[in-house]
């Protein structure tokens, strides 16, 4: 069924929009039932609360396809389509309905937006695509260094590298600087936004022609790494006719075919090309060269029929372009292009699953140099990990924090119980916390309420009986960030350790929601319980220094080595270790048998 409005029809519609009722077409509260609930107005005209709004534009999941075009508005903060005619919207362009009219007739903005460069949180830090060492050996290494990099200075400004112009290449050492000359930070959720019009700065030789350049991006709350975001050129299509998606042909074979995607006249298929339109005088046919086949003759000249005058959009989609070349290999001597789609942008994911780089803060410590040395005698000091990577909501006991509250021979228990007045505290204060300062910890979801997840999420109700070796505790997500995080209130910790505080045996973690509560009733509402992870099964945690206990538990005798992880094998299992923990300990070895190092990362 297709409705359509009439133009009266619409606009009374739009005349509802502005004086209500409102009702929100995401979760049908109407204001009638509600006076405090704040609707805001999308640019293509459509009314939604603010919470739905937020909701949808805020919370964003990482992004399962690889095509960075349509990522955009599917996994970067603040981006996002409208739910009822799909428009693509920026949450910060909402406007609140019967919102006061400024005197240049505009109306009040629903978000405030910093566009004083000096005093965002970021100010002086730039980003570079990185790739850790472990990545390293796993992918290979991956070439970085035409790759872009964003400073923040004054003005904010991306150093593009070779990146632009060139897919991949481009002389070392020449750098393109694009200034945006419109930015602002939006602090909510941590993200910055910036346009750049008309980049064309860069080696004279070497120019670079686009008509936009902007860039979104969300930042780690400890502001060491790029959550999302992106960087988008738009190109001129007039100076790029041939940009877009296009079918290669190459024979009347129909399997001897492949699909290139040309962008700034540059494409690559086995190597980097460059469309020259220009060159050829006044027919205007664009041609290009590309290696013969043993690298010793001269190049092959590829050119086209069609001739493309300035001022030109090249062929439709679906259209074709024969091009001759002077191969001496009869199946390349006329190839055909048939164009797919046009294109006239180029997009980079700054943080897509899909790759090892993170684009972060570069520092020349080692991350885990901070780490102290393997406590066997309690937890103190010690740092607890799952999936071999530290900051990968690993669990750190302060070394500092109970040396005179407490020691580890103790023959009664230790509670210390931290007050709401705490919740400002650092986490060494409060003697625990649980790490999320590994870059990888981008896929995961932003808080409730679109905030990035804090670096470090201190327990609250600290207890530990060194007699059982059971530590428990509470990380307390509306309590000290005033919001849930995938509909937690708190999570409820129980740890029970191992003899040598190498791993954790059991335990769990008890997640609670909050319970609905009557409007009326102005008391705290109740913890709902959501949901228990048990340690050893979904939970496996190591210690992050495993590799200095296993070491030096070991001999250096070749033919000991078996026996002698079979002993700490036996014991872990003893002691409550589980499958997946035995498992994760045997990796570790074996990979220290094979002479890795580094393997927690």
């Amino acid at each position: 069924i297709k409705l359509t409005l009439t133009r009266e029809e619409h606009s009374m519609d739009l005349e509802t929009t502005e004086t209500g009722p409102h009702t929100c077409p995401v979760c049908l509260l109407s204001s009638d039932e509600n006076d405090e609930t704040v609707y805001c107005r999308t640019p293509c005209s459509h009314v939604l609360c603010q919470s739905c709004a937020e909701h949808m534009l805020l919370l964003k999941p990482h992004s399962n396809t690889e095509d960075a075009e349509e990522d955009i508005y599917r996994s970067t903060p603040t981006l996002g389509l409208c739910p009822i005619c799909r428009a693509s919207i920026c949450l910060l362009d909402l406007q609140r309905v019967n919102a006061a009219t400024n005197d240049d007739g505009t109306t009040t903005d629903l978000y405030e937006t910093n566009d004083i460069s000096s005093t965002w949180p970021v100010y002086r830090s730039s980003f570079h695509p990185i790739v850790g060492a472990n990545e390293q050996q796993r992918y290979g290494a991956p070439d970085v260094e035409t790759l872009p990099i964003l400073s923040f200075s004054d003005p904010p400004h991306v150093n593009l590298r070779g990146w632009g112009l060139d897919v991949d290449v481009g002389d070392r050492g020449e750098e393109w600087t694009a200034t945006f000359d419109s930015s602002f930070f939006f602090e909510k959720a941590m993200t910055f936004h910036g346009r750049a019009s008309t980049v064309t700065n860069g080696p004279e030789h070497r120019r670079i022609h686009a008509t936009e350049l902007e860039c979104v991006a969300q930042f780690s709350h400890d502001l060491q790494f790029i959550r999302a975001g992106y960087i988008r050129w738009k190109w001129d299509p007039v100076r790029y006719p041939l940009d877009g998606t296009w079918k290669v042909s190459w024979t009347s074979d129909a399997d001897a075919s492949a699909t290139i995607t040309v962008c700034a006249h540059t494409f690559q298929h086995g190597g980097t090309y460059q469309i020259d339109s220009e060159s050829n005088g006044s027919s205007h046919t664009p041609r290009f060269e590309w290696p013969s086949a043993d690298g010793t003759l001269p190049a092959v000249v590829q050119t086209s029929n069609v001739s493309i005058p300035p001022g030109t959009f090249g062929p439709n989609v679906g259209e074709e372009i024969r091009w001759t070349t002077t191969s001496t290999d009869e199946r390349y001597q006329t190839i055909v292009w048939t164009r797919l789609s046009r294109n006239s942008t180029k997009v980079l994911s700054l943080a897509s699953p899909f790759t090892p780089i993170v684009y972060r803060v570069p520092t020349e410590n080692d991350p885990l140099s901070d780490i102290p040395p393997h406590n066997p005698n309690g937890i103190w000091g010690n740092v607890f990990c799952q999936a071999n990577s530290v900051g990968l909501a690993s669990y750190h006991f302060d070394p500092d924090s109970f040396r005179n509250a407490c020691t580890d021979d103790a023959a009664t228990n230790v509670n210390v119980n931290v007050n709401a007045n705490a919740a400002m505290r650092t986490p060494t204060e409060v003697s625990a916390y649980i790490s999320y300062e590994n870059p990888h910890t981008r896929v995961w979801p932003a808080l409730d309420n679109g905030a990035p997840i804090p670096a470090r999420v201190p327990f609250r109700r600290v207890s530990w009986d060194p007699g059982e070796r059971l530590f428990r505790g509470e990380i307390c997500w509306v309590e000290d960030f005033q919001t849930t995080w995938q509909g937690c209130a708190k999570w409820c910790y129980r740890i029970k350790f191992d003899s040598s505080f190498t791993c954790i045996v059991s335990g769990g973690c008890s997640q609670y929601g909050l319970a609905r509560r009557n409007i009326s009733d102005s008391s705290i509402p109740q913890a709902l319980p959501l949901k228990v992870h048990l340690f050893g099964e979904e939970l496996v945690y190591i210690s992050a220094r495993i590799e200095d206990y296993i070491a030096k538990e070991m001999t250096d005798s070749p033919q000991m080595e078996h026996a002698e992880f079979a002993r700490l094998a036996l014991r872990w299992h003893e002691e409550g270790a589980s499958r997946r923990t035995l498992e994760m300990f045997t990796r570790v070895w074996t990979a220290m048998r094979n002479g890795r190092s580094g393997i927690i990362s």
